[in-house]
């Protein structure tokens, strides 16, 4: 049996490619298994899908739709894989948070929800001896004209699943520039998060549990990319990377036993490491650490259940700035109900701190998250009911609704200044002078919309100049909201 998965196109969209990871496990579990696998990103190849489905002839072909950017391509190369008779199952967050909603599209024949590995080979097993698949968990299907959902599984023990099969893609089509490297992949050495902070679908995407994999599988497959591929940076995308300290020592150790030319960075929590803790991760390599700080007032962080205090962001902040672990930290503006007072702590927080980037976000209902909830019963907010308005969520780079008391120019303003702060910034890590970090930007951007046509580049390009002249517009043309938050420049203070 031959099985096809597919990435779809997310259309322009302003970051650089990342590796399908969950592609690629699912891939590769179901190639250890005796199945014959291809994996097609339309990301990074331009192929056109009616000639690569006569050429390969798969028996079944896999989505995986994991966000509504690539909604639209799904819905497109569905309706080909149907028009030329193929079995076709949607994988991936929107289909698993909208189960039903996807099942009502006549081109989808099975949902896989959630972690896939075991639940794709369950159902491949049966659909090549004919057999109903009533039985397997975590699937949904239609039977005689019903919508049929399965109980959901459990999780998998990832020391279970086999080490990624990187030649089921081409690693180099993934590289990206990021700080101290120009080789660097998206890796994972854990899945989920324990915590459950009321703006994240956490809860019921992932049931607050997290599972790692055995620190030697990770090094073993770093050391691969690293010979074989010339990788010389990893990106854990764990959500929080090491829960357990014990964990974190442990993988240091083993990587410095390696004497791997390689540098690596990693999501954490605020208040997870000590100083102490931090420096040996430094010696084993670490470079950078994103943390979630949100927001700088303490009414909206006990809202979000982070369960932080400002003395111990700025405390954390400091220490990787210390031991020389640049610290990447995000925020979220506009909460629901949020008010000036409240985002003018956040803009003081950040200001202070002055970590090498400082994230943005503009907040929106993440789908199963507890805020969600509350919105919907308080009549704030409805949930998507077609694939178009799920098309239309915005993500956190841009505001749609805002559901706070701000002034929406405000948020629009302060994400534009911090955005600016980013780009315009000093690489004092390489030396490479101020605009380091946005060379690096526009050199991951633009390698990425060049693999996929020259129309598509110069929608890119346009884009690109566009979302500039949107930053720098908002820079300056509102000095009153800049003065009212303070908002100024390293080098003016």
């Amino acid at each position: 049996m031959k099985i096809l998965f597919i990435v779809p196109a997310t259309g322009y969209y302003r970051s650089a490619l990342s590796n399908p990871l969950g592609v690629l496990s699912i891939a590769t579990y179901l190639k250890k298994n005796g199945y014959e696998v291809k994996i097609y990103d339309r990301n990074v190849e331009n192929i056109n899908i009616e000639k690569l489905m006569m050429s390969y002839n798969p028996d079944i072909v896999g989505l995986s739709v994991m966000s509504a950017r690539c909604l639209k391509d799904a819905l497109r190369v569905s309706k080909i894989v149907n028009k030329l008779h193929k079995m076709l199952i949607w994988g991936g967050q929107i289909p698993t948070m909208n189960t039903k909603l996807c099942l009502s599209c006549e081109y989808i024949n099975y949902i896989i929800m959630g972690e896939g590995e075991i639940t794709w080979l369950e159902l491949v097993k049966k659909l090549l001896n004919s057999e109903v698949p009533n039985s397997i968990e975590g699937l949904a299907f239609k039977e005689n004209g019903q919508i049929v959902i399965t109980k959901c599984r459990e999780f998998a023990d990832l020391k279970d699943l086999p080490l990624i099969d990187w030649t089921l893609v081409k690693p180099k089509s993934y590289y990206q520039k990021f700080y101290y490297s120009n080789k660097m992949l998206y890796l994972f050495s854990s899945k989920g998060c324990p915590h459950n902070c009321s703006f994240c679908g956490n809860r019921e995407y992932h049931r607050c549990t997290r599972r790692k994999r055995p620190a030697d599988m990770v090094i073993e497959e770093i050391e691969n990319l690293v010979k074989n591929y010339g990788m010389d940076a990893v990106y854990f995308t764990d959500e929080e990377w090491c829960g357990r300290k014990e964990d974190a020592y442990e993988f240091c150790r083993k990587l410095k036993e390696k004497h791997l030319q390689l540098v690596w960075g990693c999501d954490s929590r605020i208040g997870q490491y000590t100083k102490e803790d931090l420096q040996m991760m430094y010696d084993a390599g670490c470079r950078w650490i994103l943390v979630g700080i949100e927001s700088g007032s303490e009414s909206i962080l006990k809202k979000t259940n982070k369960k932080l205090n400002i003395p111990l962001i700025e405390e954390n902040v400091k220490n990787c700035i210390e031991i020389g672990i640049t610290p990447l930290t995000t925020f979220i503006i506009g909460f629901p109900g949020e008010t000036e007072d409240e985002l003018k702590e956040t803009v003081n927080l950040a200001l202070r701190i002055r970590s090498k980037i400082i994230q943005i976000n503009h907040y929106f209902p993440t789908p199963g998250s507890d805020l969600e909830k509350e919105m919907i019963e308080n009549g704030m907010y409805k949930v998507p009911k077609t694939f178009r308005e799920i098309e239309k969520v915005v993500a956190t780079d841009t505001l749609g609704n805002n559901f706070s008391q701000i002034p929406s120019r405000d948020l629009r303003v302060i994400r534009s200044f911090f955005n600016w702060e980013v780009f315009t910034g000093k690489d004092t890590i390489n030396r490479a002078g101020s605009f380091a970090f946005a060379r690096d930007a526009i050199y991951d951007v633009f390698n990425a919309i060049t693999k996929r046509g020259i129309l598509f580049f110069f929608i890119g390009f346009f884009s690109a100049v566009w979302e500039f002249l949107y930053v720098f517009w908002h820079i300056i043309a509102y000095p009153g909201v800049r003065k009212k938050y303070e908002l100024y420049h390293k080098n003016n203070k």
